[in-house]
């Protein structure tokens, strides 16, 4: 056996949550209108608009304007906000990794877990595998 400590990786969010103005929240992506119609989406805005915000967003700084966030997950609830008005302090998670990797972190491919290809999902199902 080996004494060889593994390597330790970078952690890959700040230790605190952050309450950050609506406004300096950037999204990565727009929110479909397929999306914004659909019961899942109503479902959402009910519980945000009966309890708030359960699940932060998570967001990571702006590699060149150090004062704002772009939105990596939580897309869904930031449109429900805007389009409800809110423009308050929201709370959010930030990363310490940005897709593609922030500079003086790990990838975000070495923290984040891709779902299985679909040759993977088939050979994992397939007949002979189950035992």
């Amino acid at each position: 056996m080996s004494s060889k400590k593994p390597p330790s990786l970078p952690d890959g969010f700040e230790h605190t949550t952050l309450r950050i103005p609506i406004s300096e929240i950037m999204p990565m992506r727009e929110v479909p209108a397929t999306v914004r119609k659909s019961a899942k989406y109503k479902q959402i805005a009910a519980s945000i608009a009966e309890v708030g915000i359960i699940e932060p967003p998570v967001v990571f700084r702006d590699r060149v304007n150090r004062a704002q966030y772009n939105l990596l997950e939580g897309h869904v609830r930031l449109a429900i906000l805007l389009e409800r008005g809110e423009t308050t302090r929201l709370p959010a998670l930030p990363t310490t990794v940005a897709r593609g990797g922030a500079p003086g972190s790990a990838p975000a491919s070495t923290l984040v877990r891709r779902r299985p290809s679909r040759q993977a999902r088939r050979h994992r199902s397939s007949p002979d595998r189950r035992r």
